[in-house]
């Protein structure tokens, strides 16, 4: 009987335990911090000129108004993992829901490409490994049939693997009689540079950009090819806004800065214009960027710029790409 009773004893003692080590997981996987969404943007919904964009300010986005929706396309990006910057990955979902009375075969696909192709030689278009999915392709395709109000998602993610600028365009196609058309398209660009990854929407485009315009520009010293100078400024014109961050990146070699200020954070006041300035040398031969971006609480406000500088013993050839 002794031995049955403290048999009973440390079973009750074990299912205690057990609770107990129940109790702390519950508690454990419900004190995990959500994931936060860096970017979303819908197309298709029930207003088709009014779209939202997830994040810390939200903003209307355009789109051209048509016949009702056959498909609700919604791109949602959750934010990149510590370290920004290069190696930082981040959690991509797309979900098509279709809006036809009847099963209709879509085709989704989704590609990361360089951005801007006319910027880069061929070579460089092979060669480029700014932002891949995480199995290191560049693109993914699928093709089914979906009822009428159902819904199907896509989850993957991404990895920004170098510095760059880059694109991320999710498509959308249905058959009809006259051939296949496209009911959703949704376009991203990033900004990937030492220290941040930043992304924009480029379509759905803002319906009116609050922010106004910024643009890089570059004037010559001593120029020739490799140890030439110049002097590079980025130029922010906007509207009354908060806490804005405007930036210059340049390389960690390639470029030297001599002078100046490459970052500012402030406040942008209506007609009023924030410049930054810096004078750069050339120091090796080879192709190197320059970037410059304004941004808040890590949303793009315009569409990334950067350019590319070519550097020979004689010439350093000057190429704006975004």
């Amino acid at each position: 009987m002794v031995h049955g009773k403290r048999t009973l004893a440390g079973s009750a003692a074990a299912g205690v335990m057990v609770a107990a080590i129940a109790i702390t997981l519950v508690i454990f996987v419900q004190t995990q911090p959500p994931q936060n969404v860096l970017l979303g943007v819908s197309v298709g919904g029930a207003d088709n000129d009014l779209l939202r964009l997830e994040g810390p300010e939200g903003a209307s986005y355009y789109q051209p108004r048509r016949s009702p929706p056959d498909c609700i396309l919604n791109v949602t990006l959750y934010e990149f993992s510590a370290p920004l910057g290069p190696g930082s990955e981040a959690d991509l979902v797309i979900t098509l829901t279709s809006k036809r009375n009847m099963s209709e075969v879509f085709d989704v696909d989704a590609k990361l490409d360089s951005g801007p192709s006319q910027a880069f030689t061929p070579e460089e278009l092979l060669n480029f490994t700014g932002l891949s999915f995480v199995d290191g392709g560049s693109e993914w395709a699928w093709t089914g049939s979906i009822e009428a109000n159902g819904t199907r998602s896509f989850n993957y993610r991404i990895r920004a693997t170098g510095i760059c600028i880059g694109n991320l365009v999710a498509r959308v196609k249905i058959g009809s009689s006259t051939g296949d058309y496209t009911c959703g398209l949704v376009c991203l660009s990033f900004m990937v540079v030492p220290g941040n990854v930043l992304v924009f929407s480029q379509w759905p485009y803002p319906l009116s950009n609050p922010f106004g315009w910024f643009s890089i520009s570059t004037s010559y010293e001593k120029m020739g090819g490799v140890g030439s100078e110049m002097n590079v400024s980025v130029s922010l014109f906007g509207f009354n806004e908060t806490d804005v961050t405007l930036k210059l990146v340049m390389p960690s070699e390639g470029i030297v800065p001599l002078d100046g200020q490459t970052a500012w954070t402030g406040n942008v006041t209506r007609g009023e214009e924030v410049r930054l300035s810096a004078s750069v040398r050339f120091a090796e031969i080879g192709t190197w960027f320059i970037y410059a971006y304004a941004e808040k609480d890590g949303i793009l406000l315009g569409p990334p710029t950067a350019t590319k500088f070519i550097v020979s013993e004689d010439t350093v050839l000057e190429h704006p790409i975004a």
